[in-house]
């Protein structure tokens, strides 16, 4: 237990100018106004905000995968960045996409006081969470095996899910957040979801 009065100031303070953003509020508050933070957001070709506990989309691809689209404001970091879009089903605490991206990132584009990249594709994988799960709409119908068709929207709609964006500039200045959502289902795949 700390006793001396002005150790204890200085430990707050410390602490206070280290904050972070919370790991799942998404918001970029912080004590200090120059610290490097970032901002989860999502849309394919421009910036659309993404609250928690909002939905998101679980896109079925033209070539037959799904995928769910991130976007990341910046603030206070270099304009070469690494970024990690991670995307974990809450329930099993799966990470069912995780990919990275060396990029330019612009600064001031659609946003006076940061940096952005719009449209980050986490590519998703549901096999680590699938394992023995066979739910009767997902059969096929000839030969009573799972239809891995349906997996991604069978095991993500309606699942609450955390889309994290890790951030490391080329001065290997880092940023983290993240936000939580809900699996909101593709038009295309709502055949495939029962009632």
């Amino acid at each position: 237990m700390i006793r001396n009065r002005s150790l204890k100031l200085a430990v707050f303070l410390f602490l206070a100018a280290c904050s972070t953003p919370s790991e799942t509020a998404n918001t970029v508050t912080t004590l200090d106004p120059t610290a490097p933070r970032c901002l989860v957001g999502e849309g394919e070709t421009s910036w659309s905000d993404l609250e928690s506990g909002a939905n998101t989309t679980v896109v079925h691809g033209p070539q037959g995968g799904w995928h769910i689209l991130g976007s990341v404001r910046t603030w206070n970091l270099g304009d070469i960045q690494e970024l990690n879009f991670i995307v974990t089903d809450n329930a099993s605490g799966v990470a069912v996409a995780d990919v990275e991206a060396k990029v330019l990132v612009p600064f001031g584009v659609d946003c006076d006081d940061c940096s952005q990249h719009i449209g980050m594709y986490g590519y998703l994988d549901t096999d680590p969470i699938a394992d023995g799960l066979v739910c009767e709409y997902c059969l096929d119908e000839k030969t009573g095996e799972r239809d891995p068709a349906c997996v991604p929207p069978e095991l993500l709609i309606n699942a609450p899910l955390t889309l994290c964006f890790n951030v490391v500039d080329q001065n290997d200045v880092a940023a983290s957040c993240c936000t939580e959502t809900i699996g909101a289902a593709d038009p295309q795949d709502l055949e495939c979801i029962p009632d």
